[in-house]
């Protein structure tokens, strides 16, 4: 359906659709600001990645599609907010407590991304490193750690950017700390940590984990072919996590098909025999692909905001992001509800073609997964199954 008719169908069914959303990436004039911000540099250590990498979208609802049609332009408005991984609020700590830039080229490329965000008060959250820390918030030697982050992430958050500047400039300024703020970040992380919902939520990481997993035991094992590696991955996901992640399995595939492809060579580097802790690497990947998809989670505001939705941004150290976003293009994101629904510019039959994927989309396999499913998925144990068996290929 091309743009035009999709902006048709909204218009002669505005009643119908009235609950409906949709972000159309690579059509109309409104820019993705952040992507690619650090692009003059080379050797810039960070990237700022939107869901698909895509500069210019556009949005429909029913009331900018009757704008569109009756006035031929529409304004939209929408909100940024560039979400920092924990990597980026590990730094920034490190950054704050040395208060000397220039001391490594990682401090060097955090001020510059922090004075950025400040110069253009740019909206920003710690939502990833949050929800990460949410999974490990019982665990005594983490949470000193993460309360000198967070005291150092609230103080940033605070001050203005000419504050920020003098900061650095003088390092004689005292830095006052609200300590009772962190407290409250604490207190919200440990209600994160048994939510139904963030939990509910933090399962898809864990089956992102497992897959990633699985795929990096089938690399190492050289003795299947290309489509049998597939068929396993299609068996796991089908019996072990229950689900099919189909930007994820792409991203496998990939790599599996070739794992010098320069889309995917970054961010699968650990991914080799005689690499340490490839079990740790493969965590932070899990992580970064999750985050990903929480991008969509949480974009239409809920409390009659002037906004129609808002844009959100992955920052980064992993600069393998900007590359593995590219295998598997997101044509658009249809919001139901407030609820997002991933529509890829390709069928996953269509770019997986050793294996016939549908098999497993009938209504019997569905109803199987669904089933298993309810019953509980053991991802930890699942996990650690699966780690035992990765130790064998480790340094």
């Amino acid at each position: 359906m091309s743009i035009r008719e999709l902006i048709e169908f909204f218009y002669t069914n505005q009643e119908f659709l009235k609950n409906v959303g949709i972000l159309y990436f690579g059509e109309g004039t409104n820019e993705f600001k952040f992507q690619n911000i650090l692009s003059y540099k080379e050797d810039s250590k960070f990237s700022i990645d939107s869901i698909n990498g895509k500069q210019s979208f556009l949005w429909l609802d029913t009331s900018v599609v009757k704008e569109m049609v009756e006035h031929t332009t529409s304004n939209i408005c929408y909100s940024s907010c560039v979400y920092l991984d924990t990597q980026v609020i590990s730094y920034l700590m490190k950054l704050f407590k040395t208060r000397d830039k220039d001391q490594t080229p990682f401090l060097n490329d955090t001020y510059e991304i922090l004075y950025y965000l400040k110069e253009k008060d740019t909206d920003f959250s710690a939502f990833p490193y949050l929800m990460e820390n949410s999974t490990k918030i019982n665990n005594p030697k983490i949470l000193i750690p993460m309360f000198e982050n967070l005291t150092i992430y609230d103080f940033y958050m605070e001050m203005s950017f000419s504050d920020f500047i003098n900061t650095f400039e003088n390092k004689n300024i005292t830095m006052n700390l609200d300590y009772q703020k962190t407290d409250e970040t604490i207190t919200e992380i440990k209600h994160m940590s048994v939510d139904p919902y963030s939990r509910k939520l933090l399962e898809t990481q864990k089956a992102i984990q497992c897959l990633l997993l699985h795929t990096s035991l089938l690399s190492l094992k050289s003795d299947k072919t290309l489509a049998e590696k597939i068929e396993s991955l299609y068996e796991f996901s089908h019996h072990s996590i229950c689900s099919f992640l189909e930007r994820e399995l792409i991203i496998c595939y990939r790599f599996l098909k070739n794992p010098n492809d320069p889309l995917v060579q970054k961010f699968f580097k650990k991914i080799k025999i005689g690499s340490k802790n490839i079990s740790g690497a493969i965590l932070g990947m899990s992580w970064d692909l999750f985050h990903i998809r929480m991008l969509a989670m949480n974009m239409i505001p809920t409390d009659n905001e002037p906004e129609s939705f808002d844009m959100h941004s992955l920052l980064t150290f992993d600069k393998g992001m900007s590359e593995v976003l590219k295998i598997h293009p997101v044509k658009m994101l249809v919001f139901i509800d407030s609820t997002p629904f991933w529509i890829f510019e390709q069928s996953i039959k269509k770019v997986i073609t050793e294996v016939d994927i549908l098999e497993y989309y009938k209504p019997s396999k569905r109803e199987e997964r669904t089933t298993k499913a309810s019953t509980g998925i053991n991802y930890d144990n699942l996990i650690t199954s699966l780690q035992n068996e990765l130790i064998q290929f480790e340094k």
